[in-house]
């Protein structure tokens, strides 16, 4: 099954059914461009310049990222999403 497929079974979905699924989904990548945010927030309001010179970007990069996966998995550990109107099967 290939993404032409899927979308025209949202197509044919009720309108409401599809607004659902288009919120869900906005939400989601709005979560996660936000936690980016967030986590990377404390490193940039610093102005320690000497911090910034001991650590290499990689480095920085690297440990930026992997807080925001941490705390990006915390945050969607608890939600449960119900898609039981969204069959693919048809």
């Amino acid at each position: 099954m290939n993404m032409t497929d899927i979308l025209e079974k949202l197509h044919r979905k009720p309108r409401r059914v599809r607004r659902r699924i288009s919120v869900v989904g906005a939400a989601v990548i709005t979560s996660f461009i936000f936690m980016i945010w967030f986590v990377s927030l404390p490193a940039r309001l610093e102005n320690k310049v000497e911090n910034y010179a001991k650590v290499s970007p990689l480095n920085n990069l690297k440990s930026n990222m992997a807080s925001a996966l941490a705390a990006t998995k915390e945050v969607f550990s608890g939600i449960t999403l119900d898609f039981s109107g969204f069959n693919t099967e048809d």
